[in-house]
């Protein structure tokens, strides 16, 4: 059995209609990542009525700007039964959407949310493997990283 630890269902419609051809084609398991607050809730609202899982954060790319108060919605929606996971975070060094500097804060703050509501975090990277590591390293062992499949940092 399959388990997609990174979707955007979302942007798809009918939902049900995409997760029923997932399930067909053995898929068992399904995670919902929001990238910032209207996706976050609207992951929880399709956990809350389909077979899915939810994960809920601001993206690297919608950090611009980050603020500590922005995690105030996130935090809100990772207490929800819905929510398993804090993400899709991380850094994105290859797209000029955020600051370095905003990203990075950003990231830690899931980090920390992630930690203190003892679910997974879902790690964004896209030429910032080694940054995104880094930050990483001083975590507990309890933090499980979902991180998505990628093409290679060079290859972009």
């Amino acid at each position: 059995m399959w388990f997609d630890s990174h979707t955007h269902l979302f942007e798809c419609e009918p939902v049900e209609q995409t997760v029923a051809r997932a399930r067909a084609a053995g898929v068992g398991g399904l995670l919902v990542a929001g990238v910032d607050e209207a996706t976050s809730e609207a992951a929880i609202e399709l956990s809350e009525r389909s077979d899915v899982w939810a994960a809920v954060g601001i993206h690297p790319n919608s950090s611009a700007g980050f603020a500590p108060g922005w995690m105030e919605a996130v935090a809100r929606l990772a207490s929800s039964p819905a929510a398993v996971a804090v993400g899709e975070t991380g850094l994105d060094f290859y797209r000029d959407a955020a600051p370095r500097a905003d990203q990075e804060a950003a990231f830690a703050a899931h980090i920390e949310l992630s930690r203190s509501r003892d679910k997974a975090l879902v790690v964004h990277t896209r030429a910032s493997v080694g940054a995104a590591l880094d930050m990483l390293e001083g975590s507990p062992p309890e933090l499980v990283a979902v991180t998505r499949p990628a093409v290679e940092d060079d290859a972009l």
